[in-house]
């Protein structure tokens, strides 16, 4: 199953220009089909879980030096 750029965005709830730096960073593939980019709803996930994972690692980080 594939989803729209759009699609994307709205379900990671980041921006456009932060998929295309994940894309360009080989986080996720991307797949044109009739000049539309689309995105392998497993490499979603796992770019998910990704992002959650640094986010939670950079508020742990930040707690640390606060204490």
């Amino acid at each position: 199953m594939y989803l729209k750029v759009g699609s994307v965005l709205e379900v990671l709830g980041i921006t456009e220009a932060e998929l295309d730096e994940c894309r360009l960073k080989r986080m996720i593939r991307v797949k044109v089909v009739q000049k539309q980019m689309l995105y392998n709803l497993y490499d979603l996930v796992m770019l998910s879980e990704k992002l959650r994972r640094r986010k939670l690692q950079r508020e742990l980080s930040l707690s640390l030096i606060h204490i």
